[in-house]
């Protein structure tokens, strides 16, 4: 059990306690340890995978898990967004944003099953960037709106924007998964294996 691993599963609780937190946000102190529990998931994902390249500690487990940790805290947000009136998401978006992950994650579990590698494009480093970096501003001014510093315009501004650039880069980076693994996904249609 590496620390990289270690890190990826302190996520998932971590992702479990945003959850649970989240159930109170129409309070601003659990806005606020929602935002900070938010942080601490986006800091030990990028200290991972640190780690783990620079110590050669990448492992299958690692590859499958750290993925699905980042998606659970991400959806969870999304979610609530939806829930939250001066947000107002529409439940559509995180459909949407849930069915890509879902095909891009059965592509990558055929591919597991066909003992093949799937190449990760940019386009998915930066869906998962801009996410992180959307929800946390959003967390932000949404404690920022309730404190009455700042005005539902320019919550409304910091919200919607977020929820533009996450729609456009997800579609496109799951489309573009798909067009990079098309010969993998033809062949995991086929009947027969290599």
């Amino acid at each position: 059990m590496t620390v990289p691993n270690r890190l990826t599963i302190l996520r998932f609780f971590i992702a479990a306690t945003f959850l649970i937190v989240m159930l109170h946000y129409d309070r601003v102190e659990w806005l606020l340890v929602g935002l900070l529990l938010f942080l601490a998931a986006s800091l030990t994902d990028l200290y991972d995978g640190i780690l783990a390249r620079r110590y050669d500690q990448e492992t299958d487990f690692g590859r499958l898990m750290d993925p699905l940790a980042d998606k659970m805290i991400t959806l969870i947000a999304f979610v609530y967004f939806v829930e939250i009136s001066e947000l107002s998401w529409p439940a559509w978006l995180v459909i949407i944003l849930l069915a890509r992950e879902l095909a891009v994650n059965t592509l990558r579990t055929l591919a597991a099953v066909r003992e093949r590698v799937m190449a990760a494009a940019m386009t998915g480093k930066y869906k998962t960037a801009v996410q992180l970096t959307g929800i946390f501003l959003v967390l932000l001014g949404l404690i920022f709106y309730r404190l009455d510093y700042v005005s539902e315009a320019w919550l409304n501004g910091v919200s919607w924007t977020t929820m533009f650039l996450v729609l456009i880069l997800t579609v496109y980076s799951g489309i573009e998964y798909y067009y990079r693994n098309w010969g993998l996904f033809l062949a995991c249609l086929s009947k027969n294996h290599d």
